[in-house]
């Protein structure tokens, strides 16, 4: 036996708002009193359907530019303290300085870089201890300089910062589609419920055949 079935997606109600608002220039027998009604969820879904695509594409780009930042921050992290250490088996730096940027003092290895949150601690790690030290009077270390690695840590945090705000962006998105869904939901069932009684005295697979024609959709 054959049921009918509702939208269960937003593309699907988009489809059977723009079927009853096709139906409007044939048939206003049913729609005409929805008409306005019609219109404006139409064009609201529509509006939040797109509006989706866009956060969806913002949020893929803003990740993607993450992932080359943190990538970059993480080889000038790692670099910078191949080279502290270097200076230090060279004896052109006292190993007491590793304290300036919360290292052990008498093991060289380079911290685990493996963790976005890693990668920004020990990056501003390197930003206090090079401040320290060149307060103290001594030169900075040159290759990888400290103020690349500043420069992109800001533009990496920037992006965290973006990306912390899109979500939230992404949190009242889903309450907005939410409360429009129901809303949706509700009014294509009452219009299909008087589509289908308006053919009521009719044959049943005539019924379906018309008020198919609305959009109603009929599963077997």
């Amino acid at each position: 036996m054959a049921y009918r079935r509702l939208p269960n997606t937003d593309n699907a109600r988009l489809i059977a708002m723009v079927k009853l608002n096709e139906q409007l220039l044939v048939n206003g027998n049913v729609l005409r009193k929805h008409q306005s009604k019609i219109i404006a969820l139409k064009n609201a879904l529509t509006e939040l359907i797109s509006r989706r695509k866009q956060l969806v594409m913002k949020r893929t780009l803003l990740n993607k530019e993450k992932k080359e930042l943190l990538t970059s921050l993480k080889l000038y992290v790692s670099h910078f303290f191949q080279v502290l250490n270097f200076a230090i088996d060279r004896g052109d730096i006292s190993k007491t300085c590793r304290t300036c940027f919360s290292l052990d003092v008498n093991t060289g290895i380079i911290p685990p870089l493996s963790k976005e949150l890693a990668i920004m601690i020990w990056a501003r790690n390197i930003l206090v201890g090079e401040r320290k030290r060149v307060v103290d009077g001594v030169i900075a270390i040159s290759h990888p300089n400290h103020k690349k690695i500043e420069g992109l840590l800001e533009v990496a945090e920037n992006c965290f910062e973006d990306l912390k705000m899109l979500e939230e962006e992404f949190q009242n998105y889903h309450k907005e589609i939410g409360v429009q869904r129901n809303k949706i939901d509700a009014f294509i069932k009452q219009v299909w419920n008087e589509v289908e009684h308006q053919f009521i005295n009719e044959p049943i697979e005539i019924k379906r055949e018309k008020a198919a024609q609305f959009g109603v959709v009929y599963v077997i």
